[in-house]
């Protein structure tokens, strides 16, 4: 019988009642965080009639979308495949000056 070697991702918490995948808890947590600030500036916005005092909850939700934009746009990459570059031939390449 031959001993197996247990296999620990480095992307794994675990903890004494379960385990969870790391990148999956950021994402539950920062999305969570995000609804409560924009649902938060919401709420402010409806209840301030002060134009001025709004400003800054506006700031807000501009900096929120665009954490969210920022994460897409990463991610949108990772699954990218990248561009296979055609061999050139030499006999093709013009050295003309």
């Amino acid at each position: 019988m031959r001993a197996t070697k247990s296999h620990k991702r480095k992307d794994e918490w675990r903890s004494c009642c379960f385990t969870v995948d790391r990148r999956l808890a950021v994402f539950v947590v920062q999305t969570i965080v995000g609804i409560m600030l924009l649902a938060f500036c919401a709420i402010q916005l409806s209840v301030t009639e002060d134009c001025h005092r709004s400003t800054p909850y506006w700031g807000l939700i501009g900096t929120v979308i665009g954490f969210f934009f920022q994460k897409l746009g990463a991610s949108k990459q990772l699954y990218e495949r990248p561009r296979e570059e055609t061999p050139v031939d030499a006999s093709q390449v013009s050295t003309d000056v």
